[in-house]
Order: structure tokens, then C-alpha cells, then sequence
């Protein structure tokens, strides 16, 4: 193997332990941090997912991004989910298709 292959080769691989190491430590700071999360924050309620079968890593963002949204019904949390259509709000301005 050449000696520039060998060193890249290195190289990337010291780069890719550095990214695994900042992984685990930031998985243990965010562990740490909802295990002493106060009652009703977006991190006890990633906690409660997480309860859950099924639902395990991607808890934190799920609470993270959804949690904050105000939903009026059912049909516009799948649709956020992408579970269904999209429901959109008519406008008065807004034209009629085919008129």
C-alpha cells in the first residue's frame, strides 16, 4: 500500500474515533439530562416515549419537534406525520381550481 494511501487511511480513521467519542459523550450528557428532567418538559416526555416499545432514540427528537406544536385536530397531527393528506385552510383569495 503506498505510504499518502496509508496515512489518509489514518487519518480518517482517527477523524471517524473522534466523531464516536463525541457520540458517546454527548448521548451520556443527554442522558443525564433527562433523567433529572423537571416534570412536563420536553425531556420528561421524551422519558415517557421512550417507556414505550418501540420508540427509543428517536424519542428525543419526536418530543422535540412536535411536542410544541398546537394541533385542533386528529387530521392535522397525521398529516404532520405525513400519515395523510395534507389539510390545507382555504383562503378567501385564494382561486378556485378550474374557475
Amino acid at each position: 500500500m503506498p505510504p499518502a494511501l496509508a496515512a489518509e487511511i489514518a487519518r480518517e480513521h482517527a477523524r471517524l474515533r473522534l466523531i464516536d467519542e463525541q457520540l458517546k459523550a454527548l448521548a451520556r450528557e443527554t442522558s443525564e439530562l433527562m433523567q433529572t428532567a423537571p416534570a412536563g418538559s420536553t425531556a420528561a416526555k421524551a422519558l415517557m416515549l421512550m417507556a414505550r416499545n418501540g420508540i427509543d432514540k428517536s424519542a428525543q427528537v419526536l418530543a422535540n419537534e412536535v411536542f410544541h406544536r398546537r394541533f385542533r385536530n386528529r387530521r392535522e397531527v397525521g398529516s404532520y406525520a405525513g400519515l395523510t393528506g395534507v389539510t390545507l385552510r382555504r383562503r378567501r383569495d385564494a382561486p378556485r381550481a378550474g374557475h
